[in-house]
């Protein structure tokens, strides 16, 4: 459904797509909610370049919503090579996973915000292809905060997320660590129609690369 908006989905968020797009979402979240997903990501060059979602999310009496979600991106297959060898010697794969926990909340009847805590797992290559003989993986964590606003006086959503706040990320040591993507992203939704089961929705989606 998200990919369907058109990647503007950070001010609608309503489903178990909220840890990925806004985690403040699950505030407004009224049931139960699955997820899967799986694309490939340049389709026309490898096949084996593509990235997996999954999530589970349900509402808390009390607490608001609260999701678990797993996201899988694999970089696809490298020939691997011995130093000074241009021989090829076996293959390796290169790719991240994250599981991470979600909760949003409402501090008032329109405002909900939340939070979206993962764990980095990032395994680029084995120690047989490194220069030094290190292997290049490593983990760290981070946290998104989102804000969803629904405005009482008419049909408009705005929003507001973080992403990836933590520290840097270091697959070989912490000299060459590496800070993770901080990204800023404002949105917003207006539901143009609605009349019974139907309904049409003006989104907008706006993004900056902080660090």
């Amino acid at each position: 459904r998200a990919e369907g908006m058109g990647r503007t989905f950070t001010a609608i968020a309503d489903d178990a797509f909220a840890p990925w797009w806004n985690p403040g979402g699950l505030a407004f979240l009224e049931s139960k909610h699955a997820a899967l997903m799986h694309t490939k990501l340049v389709p026309d060059l490898a096949n084996d370049v593509y990235f997996d979602y999954a999530s589970y999310a349900q509402h808390l009496e009390g607490w608001g919503g609260v999701a678990f979600t797993i996201t899988y991106l694999n970089y696809g297959e490298s020939i691997e090579t011995e130093p000074g060898n241009p021989n090829p010697v076996g293959t390796f794969t290169s790719y991240e996973v994250a599981p991470s926990l979600a909760l949003g909340t409402a501090i008032t009847r329109n405002l909900g915000v939340g939070a979206n805590v993962k764990f980095l797992h990032v395994d680029l290559a084995p120690a047989a292809v490194g220069s030094d003989g290190q292997p290049g993986k490593g983990n760290t964590f981070a946290v998104d905060i989102g804000a969803l606003y629904k405005l009482p006086s008419a049909p408009l959503n705005l929003a507001l997320v973080v992403q990836n706040i933590g520290p840097n990320i270091a697959l070989i040591d912490q000299k060459q660590a590496d800070p993770l993507p901080h990204m800023l992203r404002i949105g917003a939704a207006y539901q143009v129609i609605h009349t019974g089961p139907h309904s049409v929705i003006a989104a907008f989606d706006g993004d900056k690369l902080l660090l």
